[in-house]
């Protein structure tokens, strides 16, 4: 297996892996804001340096930085309540896996992700608020957590194609 298809393979189970402690319930509408938020932040701030995008992801953090520090503030918050201990590492190791996913998905796939993240600056900037901006972009964490009730059900997620096959195994003419 090639260095992409093992690194695609760690991003799938990642992304789609079972359910861990910290998704092990469901999340209410405010923390699944954090949580998405933080993870379009870490895909913005990776298309600055991969993209070339350094001067729209400072506008970025500057016309939403008051929206940005609060919901970073509830995202703590977020992992320190569901945590029995290492409570802010959980929140460090989120982050750093939000920013490792996105890096990876830029490397696996360069021109979509972007063309995806060139997007995702164009809604920012024609959005009011952070929040209106959140709602409605498409990020690859959604099955992570789950939202409580309805609320958070119709976020839109990101689901690109995996780049690896799976074939079934054949052993005397039957799939195994």
């Amino acid at each position: 297996m090639g260095t992409k298809h093992a690194a695609a393979a760690i991003l799938a189970a990642w992304l789609c892996g079972a359910t861990d402690a910290w998704g092990a319930s469901c999340v209410d509408y405010d923390d699944l804001l954090a949580l998405r938020t933080a993870a379009i932040q870490q895909q913005l701030m990776v298309a600055a340096l991969t993209c070339h995008e350094i001067p729209r992801y400072n506008r970025f953090v500057v016309s939403h930085q008051s929206e940005l520090i609060e919901s970073d503030g509830r995202l703590k918050d977020y992992f320190v309540r569901r945590s029995a201990w290492h409570r802010e590492a959980k929140y460090h190791l989120y982050k750093t896996e939000l920013a490792n996913a996105a890096s990876l998905r830029s490397a696996l796939r360069a021109g979509l992700f972007c063309a995806q993240s060139a997007d995702a600056f164009d809604r920012a900037e024609a959005s009011s608020s952070l929040a209106a901006f959140v709602t409605t972009q498409p990020i690859a964490v959604g099955g992570r957590f789950r939202a409580c009730g309805e609320a958070g059900r119709a976020l839109p997620t990101l689901v690109e194609p995996t780049p690896l096959h799976h074939r079934s195994r054949h052993r005397s003419g039957r799939a195994a």
